[in-house]
This record gives structure tokens, sequence and C-alpha cells, in this order.
């Protein structure tokens, strides 16, 4: 690989990095020009939107410079209303990260478009350029035999829940995906193409991938992991990024966490909402 393209890559990622994850798990036919019914979720990215109607069909708008609407079309536009994405499969649960997509059918069948720099779709099959960058602009499975709960797409990665099981696949540069291990490498950075098992923690009931790092909860403790350069994981300054959960100290029982670029907010159990990580440099809590 070309230092050219190296430094186009690691230029993508600081711009992009600061943006990440939404978390759906809520419960369409090839035919993008299909009028958006009533939309029974939402989850936001970078720069687009996505949604499920109540039949389980997959809405997108936003910005397709990148693939990330997965309609097929290879036309950069922005897409001011929802247009339906090209596939035939019906979901359950919809996440859309910085720059791609991720769905969930009721079978647990991971899905995923968008742009796939780093693995981040769960394949190393790429069938299109975007903008210059590897993508996929329609649905692709992700290579594995897992079946999946809940879904998270973040920044270069994605996490997904099998039971009380965490798995993460794509970029694993930070530790992000909770394994040292990295199969693979994508545009020159470590990764995972296909999901690897988080390491150390057995009862997930809730998981959340963020820009570079990840956070979930199990039995209502905090576990987070990847970097840590801007405190995002809630740990010791002195730590700058783990592999392994490590347990964050959170005063109250943990209700819900969300992991959105270089920041993780929770809810308690009592109502308190608490965040820490970049936020114009400071943390706050209400």
């Amino acid at each position: 690989m070309s230092n050219q393209t190296t430094t186009i890559a690691l230029a993508v990622f600081l711009l992009l990095r600061s943006h990440g994850n939404s978390q759906v798990t809520n419960r369409y036919d090839d035919t993008p020009n299909r009028t958006a019914p009533t939309l029974l979720t939402e989850t936001r990215g970078t720069e687009h939107a996505c949604g499920l109607s109540a039949d389980g069909h997959a809405f997108c708008w936003g910005s397709n410079r990148l693939g990330q609407l997965g309609d097929g079309d290879d036309s950069p536009n922005v897409k001011t209303g929802p247009v339906a994405v090209a596939t035939t499969e019906a979901f359950v649960a919809i996440s859309a990260g910085a720059n791609h997509t991720c769905a969930l059918t009721p079978e647990g069948v991971a899905y995923c478009w968008g742009l796939n720099l780093t693995g981040e779709l769960g394949q190393v099959i790429v069938a299109d350029r975007c903008d210059g960058f590897p993508c996929n602009r329609r649905p692709v499975r992700v290579e594995t035999t897992t079946r999946f709960d809940t879904i998270s797409a973040g920044f270069g990665h994605t996490c997904a829940l099998r039971g009380s099981r965490a798995f993460c696949w794509g970029r694993n540069d930070r530790g992000q995906l909770g394994s040292a291990l990295a199969d693979d490498l994508c545009e020159g950075v470590p990764c995972n193409a296909s999901p690897v098992r988080v390491e150390g923690v057995e009862d997930f009931s809730s998981i959340a991938a963020g820009g570079d790092h990840t956070c979930g909860i199990a039995d209502g403790a905090l576990y987070c992991w990847g970097s840590n350069q801007y405190g995002q994981l809630g740990l010791d300054s002195s730590i700058e990024r783990t592999a392994r959960p490590v347990r964050v100290a959170v005063a109250d029982r943990v209700a819900s966490v969300t992991a959105r670029g270089l920041r993780t907010c929770v809810a308690t159990a009592s109502g308190r909402r608490t965040c820490w990580g970049f936020e114009k440099g400071a943390n706050h809590e209400r």
C-alpha cells in the first residue's frame, strides 16, 4: 500500500471518528423508489439516518457519498427523504454508524452496507468504490454463522450481542473489538473482517460501539474497552487503551449506555445521566 493511500485513510479516520454510534433494538423489497411509510424506529449516523417500517422494511436518507444509504445508487447526492434499502430482507433492528449501517433479520442474521474501509461490514468482499474508498452500496451478509439479538454500528467497527455474549468486527487498532486478536490488515490498519468474541465478560445485556471504543452493560455494571485517549472509557487517564473490558466506576446500577464518537453517556437506575470523554474538553453530569 502506498504512503499516499495510508495518508488518505488516516485523514478520513481523524476527520470522522468523532462521530459514531447509535443503537436500535426494535423491530424491504428491492424497490428503491418505494414510498416510505411511517417509520417506527430511527437511528442517526454522521451524515445519514435510517429507520424501519412496521413490516421491517429499511429506509435511509441523507448523504450517500460512501454508500451508507444502501439503495444501490452510485450517485453521491444527498437524499432529502427516505429511500428504500435495496434488499428483499425484512429487519427487526437497525443501527447507523458514522458511515455504514447494519441491520438484523428476525432470524438474527446481520447485514451491513456503506463504507468498508476497515472491515466494519463484516465482509472481506468489496463490491464498489465510493468517493475512492472501498464500500458496498447494497447490504452484504456479515460472514458468520452466529445469530445476533442486538447490533450497534460505530465509526470503523460494529458490535452485536448473541444472548449475553458480545462479538465485534472491523477496526481493531485500539482494542475496540474487545480482543487483542487482529487477523487481518485493512488499508494498513489492524482489523477483523469477521466477528470476534469479546473477552473476559460473559453476561452482557447491552452494547454500544463508539468512535474507537466500545462499552457494554453486564449485570448492571458498565464495562468499556478500546481507546481512552480522551477519557471516553471513564478510566484513569494513565490508561491509554485496553483490548479487554474494564469495569467503570459508576455509583449506581447502569440502565443504558450510548457511545458516540469520543464520548460515552450512561443513564442509571435512579434516573441520573452521566457523560464523559471529549466535549469541548469537559465532562459533566446532569
